[in-house]
C-alpha cells in the first residue's frame, strides 16, 4: 500500500496526498547482468557433441569388430570369476552392454531438445548394430538380451543427467530471489520528496 502523507495545498490547508517512495523500483527488473547467460549451454552441448563424436567412433569399433572384442580377455574374465564367484562371464557382459550405453543417453541429453526422441534413437542404435552383426559379420553373435541391456544403460544415463539438471534447476531457483532481493534493496534511493520533507519540517 503507498504511503500517505500530509502536505500543504494551495489554500494552505493540509491535505492527504499519496505518494510513492521507490515507484520506480517497485518490481526488481532483470537487467543484462541479470539476465541467464547462454553461452555456458552452448559451450557445453559443444563439448557434448564433440564427445559423441569420440563415443560414436569408438562404440562403431566395439561393434563392428570382425571377432569379440573380449576373445583376448578370457585369463582376466577367469580370474575374475574366481575371485568373485557371483560375477559369471554372462553376468559380466551383461553389466559391460549395459555400461556401453550409458554415455549415449547421457549425450543425447546434453544436444537433443526433443527429449522424447532419446530413447528411440537408443533403441534404433542397437538394433542397427545387431542387425549389422547377424548379416555381416560371422564370428559375433546378436542376441536380442544385447538389445535390452544397451536399451537399459541408455535409459541410466538419460536418468543421471536428468537428476544432476533438476539439483542445478532447484539451487537456481533458490538463488535468483536471494540475488533479486539484494539488487532491489541496493538500488533503493533515499527519498527526497518535497512533499516529505514539508511534512518533517511541520512535525
Amino acid at each position: 500500500m503507498l504511503p500517505t502523507l500530509e502536505s500543504p495545498d494551495s489554500s494552505g490547508r493540509l491535505s492527504l496526498t499519496r505518494i510513492s517512495v521507490a515507484a520506480p523500483y517497485r518490481e526488481a527488473r532483470m537487467t543484462s547482468a541479470d539476465a541467464p547467460d547462454r553461452r555456458p549451454r552452448s559451450s557445453s552441448r559443444a563439448i557434448a557433441r564433440a564427445l559423441l563424436t569420440v563415443y560414436a567412433i569408438t562404440l562403431a569399433l566395439i561393434a563392428f569388430w570382425p571377432v569379440p572384442v573380449d576373445s583376448d580377455a578370457g585369463p582376466l574374465l577367469r580370474q575374475i570369476t574366481l575371485a568373485f564367484p557371483p560375477l559369471t562371464y554372462p553376468r559380466i557382459e551383461l553389466l559391460a552392454n549395459i555400461l556401453l550405453f550409458v554415455p549415449l543417453g547421457a549425450l543425447l541429453m546434453l544436444i537433443i531438445r526433443r527429449r522424447y526422441l532419446i530413447l528411440p534413437i537408443a533403441v534404433a542404435v542397437t538394433a542397427v548394430i545387431e542387425c549389422s552383426q547377424a548379416l555381416m559379420l560371422d564370428r559375433r553373435t546378436p542376441s536380442m538380451l544385447d538389445i535390452i541391456a544397451n536399451t537399459v544403460g541408455a535409459c541410466v544415463g538419460i536418468l543421471i543427467v536428468a537428476a544432476l539438471q533438476g539439483v542445478r534447476r532447484r539451487e537456481a531457483d533458490h538463488a535468483v530471489p536471494r540475488t533479486v532481493g539484494a539488487r532491489s534493496s541496493r538500488t533503493l534511493p533515499p527519498s527526497r520528496s518535497p512533499g516529505l520533507r514539508g511534512a518533517r519540517s511541520r512535525v
